[in-house]
């Protein structure tokens, strides 16, 4: 149970999870099952509700934490960090200080001295003044290191101030600065003398440019009146070569004479021979497509006739096939019903074999203790109850084998009666397959009588339709020798008639082609007088291609000139720019520079401070300690006296915490004494730190709990122990004993008695 309460307080830890998360839960627990514990106690004046879980067959944890109906952490790892902050204590300092487990009671002894040393420290807060002193220290060196890199920021590699540096540097560029804008004037008048020299030249260029576009422009009218006048005279030549040609086709197309007329005539006799023609296949056609119709008629009635008589054989498939339905799910049913009762069977018999195994190895256990060993829970003598609990569990063993067989019986019988319905399943299946053969074929014949009869009536509709385009019809007479004669001179026409057509089309372009002649011969008089202007203007103008070029050069220097004065006046612009950035990053790199060295001064007032407060803490730290052992040492050896009567000359704690007891005037380490002597000393220790504890944490865990802390003594020392507990009561509300002696029950004031049920679960009671 008090095991339970550190599970819930601290979680899974090593120190209390002895047999893995497994070991928490019930003996006979399922995977899936849920393992609950909560607890409700009071603390400093604060209800607390603390409720932690394993689920599932991963076993995870979970745990909830409610101060005053208010949750405070929720998680595993969470909740354990608020136990652990509340208490002022880790699950070590509890199982060492508040908690002694059975054959634990040494365990502070049987630590390392710098482990005893650290854990002891710990449980008493005095750690806290060395995380203090660390605090501090830290805080120093990290202000050294700050100090450092300021100083490193402050002076140069040669130990000379930086700020000094930068305002020598300041000083150099006003002075710069002050003859660069004196160039610059100087400058300036020069450019305004180079502008002028520039509009001059651009002047003269202008000019020549002009005169320079003009001259291109006459050329150009030059060159394309002379293009125009040479594509008008070859234009004329090409018009009076056509002109020629149109003559010889007019004589051409006399020749012809009337064929035109003869083939509009023969066209007409061709359209009256073609219609003649087409009638007469058409009757042809008619008439053969009703002798095969006619021909056909009679077999098609043999095919409806047969076919009929093909669904008369058939029956009734659509019937059969529901009964054997019906028939086939009772077979399913009761296959299914076999094959779950064959898998029950096999689930059981998988379970009483794995209970089978567990009750073996638990017979082998019992075997491998022996009558004459303890039981491991109370540690009495097995004796009569061995060969009692042998006997059981190999009852518990043929009952499970014969319940096995049984279910062996039970799941073979269930298996043949399962393949036995699957049997007559497949023989109904076959004849339902037949069955929805006999339905397919009925539905082909039904659907093929219905065509033949669709062809019959088709074929009686051709067949009267047929006969009254005959009638229409009436009597064709066609000669095909005179159409053929027609088709063969209308061949021979047609070549003639298109030429006449050609001919006479070209003719039409006679009148166009002599009035485009006439309005040649007009513009290429306009053409050559336009063309005789523009030469004697050329010859007026007497423009020269150098004009242009030297006026360019000209303009071209002087701008040039110009330019590259420019280009110096923007240099010593930038270079005053350049100045003007590096004062600005001089003077704002000295401003920071005076910043670091006041936040410098700064630092190194406080690294003073520190340091003094470091030697006050470390100080104060020494003068604890030196008081922890000296008051561990007289608590617990006044414990030990009470407990042994005065027996020893007390106990004491050295400098690593390991305990001597004086004997006869002398100093022994614990190691010396007796197994019973060891627990007292021990227990004495535990109680001196719980009660330190106690005090120093302003009563935080006012608990004790002693488990099996009587095995080594005897009578007496059992009542010394008793009675020193009873004293207790002033410091600790609730001490908590466990034992399985009889007789310690008669000496507490409140008895709690728990008893296993022989089903792997606990039963707690009151006792008188």
């Amino acid at each position: 149970m008090v095991e339970a309460i550190a599970w819930a307080i601290y979680g899974n830890e090593s120190s209390i999870l002895r047999n893995g998360k497994e070991g928490v839960k019930r003996s006979g627990a399922l995977p899936n099952e849920e393992c609950q514990v909560a607890i409700d106690f009071d603390l400093e004046g604060d209800v607390y509700k603390l409720v932690r879980t394993i689920k599932g067959k991963n076993s995870i944890s979970d745990a909830t934490l409610h101060v005053n109906e208010r949750m405070l952490a929720k998680g595993d790892k969470a909740v354990t960090e608020a136990m652990v902050k509340r208490l002022g204590m880790d699950h070590k300092a509890f199982f060492t200080s508040v908690f002694a487990r059975q054959k634990e009671l040494n365990s502070l002894s049987a630590l390392r001295p710098a482990e005893r040393k650290r854990l002891v420290l710990r449980m008493l807060g005095v750690d806290v003044l060395d995380e203090v002193v660390d605090s501090i220290s830290k805080d120093s060196n990290a202000l050294r290191s700050t100090l450092e890199v300021l100083n490193s920021l402050l002076i140069d590699e040669d130990g000379e101030e930086r700020v000094a540096a930068l305002r020598a540097e300041c000083d150099s560029l006003t002075s710069r600065r002050g003859e660069i804008l004196e160039e610059m004037a100087r400058s300036a008048e020069k450019l305004a003398a180079l502008d002028a020299v520039v509009a001059k030249a651009r002047e003269a260029m202008e000019r020549s440019e002009t005169r320079a576009s003009r001259h291109r422009e006459l050329e150009g009218g030059k060159v394309s009146l002379g293009s125009d006048i040479r594509n008008m005279m070859s234009r004329r030549q090409r018009i009076t070569s056509e002109l020629a040609s149109l003559d010889e086709k007019a004589r051409m197309l006399a020749s012809l004479g009337d064929a035109e007329a003869e083939l509009i005539a023969l066209e007409g006799r061709k359209e009256h021979l073609d219609d003649m023609k087409a009638k007469h296949s058409q009757l042809m056609s008619l008439n053969q497509m009703v002798a095969l119709k006619k021909e056909r008629l009679p077999s098609l009635n043999v095919e409806v006739e047969q076919a009929e008589k093909d669904i008369l054989a058939l029956g009734d498939p659509d019937q059969a096939i529901v009964t054997y339905d019906d028939v086939i799910d009772t077979y399913r049913t009761a296959e299914s019903g076999h094959r779950e009762e064959s898998n029950w069977c096999t689930g059981e018999m998988m379970r009483l074999r794995r209970e089978m195994k567990e009750k073996e190895a638990k017979a082998e256990d019992i075997r491998t203790l022996g009558p004459e060993s303890a039981c491991p829970t109370c540690e009495r003598k097995l004796e009569h109850q061995y060969s009692f609990l042998l006997g059981k569990v190999a009852k518990e063993i043929e009952e499970l084998v014969r319940s096995v067989d049984a279910l062996k019986e039970r799941k073979a019988k269930a298996e043949e009666a399962g393949r036995k319905a699957s049997e007559r399943r497949g023989l109904i299946e076959e004849k339902r397959r037949e069955a929805v053969k006999a339905k397919e074929r009925r539905g082909e014949l039904q659907k093929k009588i219905s065509m033949v009869r669709a062809e019959m009536t088709s074929a009686e509709t051709d067949i009267a339709r047929a006969a009254e385009q005959i009638a229409l019809l009436g009597t064709v007479e066609y000669d095909a020798a005179r159409h053929d004669e027609v088709r063969r001179r209308l061949s021979e026409l047609r070549p003639k008639v298109d030429q006449a057509i050609r001919l006479r089309t070209d003719l039409q372009r006679r009148v166009p082609l002599e009035a485009e002649a006439k309005d040649i011969d007009g513009r290429l008089i306009s053409s050559n007088i336009s063309l005789a202007a523009i030469v004697q203007e050329i010859e007026a103008l007497a423009f020269g291609p150098e004009e242009l070029s030297e006026g360019r050069k000209a303009y071209s220097k002087a701008r040039d000139d110009r330019d590259e004065q420019q280009r110096k006046a923007s240099a010593m612009e930038g270079e005053i720019s350049g100045i003007d950035g590096s004062m600005s990053s001089a003077l704002a790199r000295m401003s920071e520079l005076e910043s670091e060295t006041r936040r410098a001064e700064q630092l190194r007032r406080e690294q003073m401070e520190l340091n003094v407060l470091l030697g006050v803490m470390k100080e104060f730290r020494s003068n604890v300690m030196s008081r922890v052992v000296p008051t561990l040492s007289r608590a617990s050896s006044e414990l030990f006296a009470e407990l042994t009567e005065g027996r020893f000359g007390g106990m004491e704690l050295d400098d690593d915490y390991e305990v001597h007891i004086f004997d006869g005037g002398e100093r022994y380490p614990l190691s010396r004494f007796s197994g019973g002597e060891s627990d007292l000393a021990n227990l004495s220790l535990r109680l001196a730190i719980s009660g330190m504890i106690a005090e120093r944490s302003g009563r935080h865990v006012d608990m004790l709990v002693l488990d099996e802390i009587f095995g080594s003594q005897d009578n007496v020392r059992k009542r010394n122990v008793l009675n020193l507990l009873s004293t207790l009561q002033r410091q600790f509300s609730q001490i908590m004993v466990i034992t399985h002696i009889d007789d310690i029950k008669d000496s507490v004031d409140d008895l709690v008695l728990v008893s296993e049920t022989g089903d792997g679960c606990s039963m707690i009671g009151r006792g008188g």
